[in-house]
């Protein structure tokens, strides 16, 4: 995963576009689905919003992610849980895309 910009000091957001190799992509599904599970449950309280989507047609093989964080600690959380540990190791991703935010008033 990309490093999170130094800017960053408070509550953030980020999108992932992500590719799966090819005939890899439910398999993908799967370990982004126990991600999100794990997100949305009291292990991860920090991570505030955990979405996840698929394409369609001739994009079936990517996924889009949207998640929002408290903090940059509320990230490194996430990303060292089993499910992402797994995401991580599974070989099933051939490309990310990843685009840090903040909301602005």
């Amino acid at each position: 995963m990309a490093a999170i910009p130094e800017q960053i000091k408070g509550k953030f957001t980020l999108t992932a576009t992500v590719t799966a190799v090819d005939g890899k992509a439910d398999e993908l599904q799967k370990l982004l689905a126990a991600a999100r599970e794990s997100a949305n449950s009291s292990k991860e309280p920090g991570t505030l919003t955990y979405r996840t989507s698929r394409g369609v047609g001739a994009d079936s093989n990517k996924f889009t992610l949207f998640e929002e964080y408290a903090d940059k600690e509320a990230n490194s959380v996430h990303v060292q849980t089993e499910a992402c540990q797994a995401l991580a190791k599974s070989g099933v991703i051939a490309s990310a895309i990843i685009t840090y935010a903040e909301e602005f008033q």
